[in-house]
């Protein structure tokens, strides 16, 4: 309950914009802990075969403690998907999609886990009206992280980045691409 007082609105105005600081910070956090809760989990040594339709998306959960090391492939099988890693806050690491792999071939995401948590792997149809195909998710490696793998995968995060870059086809973005 908010009460008026005969000084100035600056009071008023203060609390309000508190208010509604906390009201973004907790959607914030629900939303993060939704996307979690509804994403099946993913473990080392289990691969999960789906169908998917185009338009489709699918979650997945990966519990990594910090300084872990993950790599984590998606067989495609007749529809061609990209992959997007969250944060354990919720906040987008990084997307990769290899465009020469198209429908068949292998889409791989490497991380290395910063902070002890649920990161959530999203797949999706690169296509809205694509066919229904099938693909094959699994960790394909699972451990604790070595300077080789820190040099890794901060080189598929540029490769990656330079991909996307190029993919927007401007002579601006292809020069950025180069640069990555």
């Amino acid at each position: 309950m908010l009460h008026s007082h005969k000084s100035s609105g600056s009071g008023l105005t203060l609390r309000c914009a508190v208010v509604v600081w906390l009201l973004l910070v907790s959607g914030a956090e629900c939303a993060a802990k939704s996307q979690q809760q509804s994403a099946a989990p993913l473990v080392a040594g289990q691969p999960i075969v789906r169908e998917m339709r185009g338009g489709e998306e699918h979650g997945y959960q990966v519990s990594l403690r910090a300084g872990q090391h993950a790599r984590v492939v998606v067989e495609q099988k007749g529809i061609d998907v990209v992959l997007a890693l969250l944060g354990t806050d919720g906040k987008p690491l990084v997307e990769v999609d290899n465009n020469l792999s198209g429908t068949r071939g292998m889409e791989v995401i490497s991380l290395l886990a910063e902070s002890s948590g649920a990161y959530v792997l999203k797949v999706r149809s690169l296509e809205k009206g694509a066919v229904a195909g099938r693909y094959e998710l699994r960790i394909e490696e699972l451990r604790d992280a070595t300077g080789t793998d820190r040099i890794q995968v901060a080189a598929e995060r540029s490769y990656n980045a330079g991909a996307q870059l190029q993919a927007e086809r401007t002579a601006e973005s292809r020069r950025k691409a180069i640069e990555k």
